[in-house]
């Protein structure tokens, strides 16, 4: 493993039906990588479900453990990758649990669609995503394995970045409380 892997102390997996044959190729290559702690949230049959639900399963294992937050990354896959994007991104925890893991609320989860190597290099460095989402009937397993690599091996740049993503959660804040922001 190299260097930046050991950070991750944990990778928690999930799919819906569309995606759970590309699931099943990306647990075993994290395991052949060297991840040992690996947490399948579903689904585990072709069976349809809800994509919504599956997302949500995986956004509650990431802060299950507020010490080992930072370090825990998500995979999320659908048909497109777009569903779980937006219903992970969607998931907003208590204010309680927020503050615990030192953010507000609505900046906890931050899902990104990636399709290319560039795509998770770019997420990672300027938006610090923690939740990777791919898309099964949009992306080969070659190019996934690729896409994840990446995702789990590139850092967040902070600085200017750490800025930009204060105001995300201001927005979002500013919104709720029912205050104009245009």
């Amino acid at each position: 493993m190299k260097e930046e892997e050991k950070t991750i102390s944990k990778v928690v997996i999930g799919s819906d039906h569309a995606g759970l044959a590309c699931k099943e190729k990306i647990l075993q290559f994290l395991l052949s990588k060297g991840f040992d702690s690996i947490e399948d949230v579903g689904t585990f049959t072709e069976s349809s479900v809800d994509y919504p639900d599956i997302a949500h399963q995986l956004c509650k294992v990431m802060i299950a453990n507020t010490e080992e937050y930072s370090n825990t990354k998500g995979i999320l896959i659908c048909g497109t990758g777009i569903g779980v994007s937006i219903a992970a991104n969607k998931v907003i925890p208590s204010n309680a649990t927020a503050e615990s893991l030192g953010l507000s609320a609505s900046n906890v989860f931050r899902a990104s669609l990636c399709w290319n190597t560039y795509t998770a290099e770019m997420t990672r460095k300027h938006n610090n995503s923690n939740i990777l989402c791919m898309g099964a009937r949009t992306t080969s397993v070659e190019e996934m394995k690729e896409i994840v690599n990446v995702f789990l091996n590139t850092s967040f740049d902070g600085g200017r970045h750490d800025t930009r993503l204060a105001k995300l959660g201001g927005i979002i804040s500013s919104e709720s409380m029912g205050q104009d922001i245009l």
